[in-house]
């Protein structure tokens, strides 16, 4: 049934500035009876959010939405489906309008997370008890129920519309504050906090804490998961206490290719009292603990077990993608846009054992030639299908290699990293430009379909006994340089 999806709704007053918005477990309730005049809730609505838009937070990635022009609302941000304002000056949102009618709802309420998606009136009123009742459009059948939290003249609200008929089946959430929020976004630099930052403070601004048995902003830890291991930027920041009783602030910040660690000792009476940086390649796995949660580290090596490793808070509830993980490196299959490429793989651990055996991408080329390889245009995208194993975690990189296999050039170079975009057990990226090509001294390298492009995708799976078997895959494919020989020509011509 179509919707005129919100053309004509009135203005709700909706000010995103901290958080807003509700879910719903529960009882059917009659349409009135024993309705909240006021809407007002005692639920926390200053982080509310609803399928990953969280009032107070910078908005999830959107490369993936539809931009659209056919709304004359004054949202600044317009997609088909989502809509959001953010603050001029953090970034955060502060409204937004969220199509739920085939999604569902799906929230977060400041720790808690509702996961599973609830369709109908009676899930929103058996969580948040009575709100605020009326018309949101007479013409189409749509009416809401609202809840607000009010502090002084400030206040988040979120309203809930749905059909009157058809089970009262939830349509749209809109949500906004004009609550306080601390600058998350715009986070005040480690060297820039003061001496006597309070815990209570550093909550407030959202900040992790970890102090004995307490635990605050879990959200902002789940949240860094999200984004960094979907290959986003991600930032947090911690704050955990000695044994004495001293707070040690540390933060963490994802650019999409490396995780940096800022240490921040100088209120430890017994530490280093300084501010240390450090750098690292990959977020992974070490296994899962007996209430079947991962643990994580940061490290520099493409493999679990290296010794230079560094501590992460764990996610609240990042299981194992599979129950039964797979005995043996399950059989995948890889194409480019519908065309099925050769794979190998090879066994880095499993079940404990270190296997040492031979590069994956020389096994791959032995009695191959460069012709003998299929032809992946830049911009060609590549499919991954992990015949129902999806990994717990992939790094993807890519090399430019040989006809033997092997590094094309001995430079210190690392291979150049890729994001993989993870849907269920189905991998998907797309073939970019390697400047590396641009190195060569061979004007035939730069010829279409000359250069021999080598990937691999290291796997791993999280074992119920707390351990991580990893295998490696391998492909390679012929693909064009950087830049052709038509603008390596252009550009000599063009040389004064």
């Amino acid at each position: 049934m179509a919707i005129m999806a919100h053309k004509k709704h009135t203005r709700v007053a909706i000010i995103v500035s901290a958080v807003l918005i509700v879910a719903a477990i529960g009882t059917a309730c009659a349409l009135g009876a024993g309705s909240n005049s006021s809407g007002s809730t005692s639920r926390d609505l200053a982080h509310f959010g609803v399928n990953g838009f969280v009032l107070g937070d910078l908005p999830p990635d959107t490369r993936n939405l539809i931009p659209t022009d056919r709304y004359n609302d004054d949202y600044e941000n317009n997609f088909e489906g989502v809509r959001f304002t953010t603050n001029e000056d953090t970034g955060v949102i502060r409204r937004m309008f969220i199509d739920v009618l085939e999604s569902g709802v799906a929230c977060s309420l400041d720790d808690s997370s509702m996961r599973t998606p609830w369709r109908r009136l009676s899930e929103i009123i058996g969580f948040f008890g009575e709100g605020k009742e009326g018309w949101q459009d007479r013409e189409q059948g749509l009416r809401y129920v609202e809840y607000k939290q009010v502090s002084g003249r400030l206040s988040a609200s979120v309203r809930f519309v749905y059909f009157d008929y058809d089970e009262r089946r939830l349509v749209w959430v809109i949500a906004e504050s004009s609550l306080p929020y601390g600058l998350l976004s715009a986070w005040t630099p480690l060297t820039d906090l003061p001496a006597d930052y309070s815990k209570e403070q550093a909550i407030k601004d959202g900040v992790y804490v970890i102090h004995g048995a307490e635990i605050h902003n879990q959200r902002r830890v789940d949240a860094f998961y999200a984004d960094a291991l979907a290959g986003r930027a991600a930032f947090m920041r911690v704050m955990q206490y000695t044994i004495e009783g001293d707070p040690i602030i540390t933060d963490y910040r994802y650019d999409g290719e490396t995780y940096t660690v800022v240490y921040d000792s100088t209120r430890d009476k017994f530490g280093s009292g300084d501010i240390s940086t450090l750098t690292y390649k990959h977020l992974l796995p070490t296994g899962l603990d007996s209430n079947g949660t991962a643990g994580y580290t940061l490290t520099h090596a493409d493999f679990i077990g290296h010794l230079e490793n560094g501590w992460i808070p764990s996610p609240s509830s990042a299981q194992s993608d599979n129950p039964n993980p797979p005995e043996n490196p399950p059989a995948i299959s890889v194409s480019a846009n519908g065309k099925p490429l050769e794979w190998i793989v090879g066994i880095n651990v499993w079940n404990g054992a270190i296997v040492d055996r031979e590069e994956n991408f020389m096994a791959f080329m032995e009695g191959k030639t460069i012709d003998d390889l299929p032809l992946v245009s830049v911009g060609e995208t590549v499919t991954v299908d992990f015949g129902g194993y999806p990994p717990s975690a992939v790094i993807l990189s890519e090399s430019i290699l040989n006809e033997s296999g092997a590094p094309k050039w001995r430079t210190d170079e690392l291979p150049k990293n890729y994001n993989i975009g993870m849907a269920g057990d189905i991998g998907k990226f797309t073939i970019e430009p390697n400047y590396a090509t641009a190195l060569s001294s061979n004007g035939a390298d730069y010829a279409p379909g000359r250069t021999i492009k080598g990937y691999k995708l290291v796997c791993q799976w999280l074992k119920p006994d707390s351990g991580v078997n990893e295998c490696e895959y391998a492909f390679v494919i012929r693909s064009d340089a950087a830049i052709s020989m038509a603008q390596e020509e252009s550009a000599t011509q063009s040389a004064p």
